[in-house]
């Protein structure tokens, strides 16, 4: 849901089309066809329309595999016959191509807007950063960078797919463009690394002061038990401090006794935004340079 929400608002011209195509497809039947297929259940299921715009309908679960499944369904154009574009699909690889770009563009764009909307809204300030706060604040910054400049490459590499696809092939073959996405991916997947341990450790911190789920905690929690979150979130962030003295900085005013209901929702909020920013970067990442495609509009990963 959060994830549709930042995909509409910032690719403003599909917002039409996933209208369209929540009014006209029975998508629980389609998400439901689809998962009766073992070797493909929980892929993903991207739409591109006739003018090459792309809605994600659903976000690959890691359910048939680790590695990222997509299932594309592709709108032939109006001035196209049936049997003219299936053998369009069939015989010529480059329309492929132009999918499998648009898929790239669309997940490393989403992850840019999730990664940016946690960093500007101040995610490494918040209660919920477990220590080292510079260094994570300068690693998510960085992450989202690098999110940034992949959607801006992935959004050049679509349209040279399109217009002149030698283009691609040709910066492919550069040493200086391989070493370059190799970076971005190696900074992607050290701000998942980031996010994924502070979200791990914000679930047990929750789960062990309160008995209760990240769900639960968004729907609110009593005074008692978020004083027992904020002792423990307190005693993660500063590990060289015992019980004791952190307790003594509370009755002196320089440590808060208990977090409002405000910023425990706004923290957990957004360390499930980052999560996710983060999970759709390495999604991102993993469709780059070295995976093919296998089957006519599903897409995985495989090794070379």
């Amino acid at each position: 849901m959060t994830s549709s929400v930042f995909r509409d608002s910032f690719l403003s011209p599909n917002y039409m089309t996933r209208q369209r195509l929540e009014s006209s497809i029975d998508l629980r039947k389609l998400f439901a066809a689809i998962d009766a297929d073992p070797a493909i259940v929980g892929a993903g299921v991207v739409y591109i329309d006739a003018q090459l715009r792309m809605v994600v309908l659903r976000e690959f679960q890691p359910i048939c595999s680790i590695a990222p499944k997509n299932v594309i369904l592709r709108e032939a154009p109006s001035y196209v016959g049936r049997v003219e574009f299936a053998r369009q699909l069939t015989n010529e690889p480059r329309e492929s191509q132009v999918a499998f770009e648009a898929v790239n563009t669309a997940l490393a764009c989403t992850s840019a807007v999730i990664s940016w909307i946690v960093v500007l809204s101040g995610s490494a300030l918040s209660p919920f950063s477990f220590g080292v706060t510079g260094v994570v604040a300068a690693i998510s910054f960085t992450s989202a960078t690098a999110s940034s400049i992949q959607c801006l490459v992935g959004g050049q590499r679509t349209r040279n797919e399109i217009i002149d696809p030698a283009l691609n092939d040709a910066l492919d073959s550069e040493p200086w463009y391989q070493a370059v996405t190799i970076g971005l991916d190696a900074v992607s997947l050290l701000g998942a690394s980031v996010s994924a341990l502070a979200t791990i450790r914000l679930v047990n911190a929750t789960r062990k002061s309160t008995g209760k789920t990240l769900p639960q905690v968004l729907k609110g929690l009593s005074r008692q038990e978020r004083a027992k979150l904020t002792q423990e979130l307190l005693s993660i962030r500063h590990p060289e401090m015992t019980r004791k003295m952190i307790r003594l900085k509370q009755l002196a005013g320089k440590m808060p006794k208990r977090f409002t209901p405000a910023e425990v929702k706004q923290g957990t909020v957004l360390q499930i935004q980052d999560a996710l920013g983060a999970a759709l970067g390495v999604a991102s990442s993993s469709m780059s340079g070295n995976i093919r495609t296998v089957a006519v509009g599903i897409y995985e990963e495989m090794t070379e």
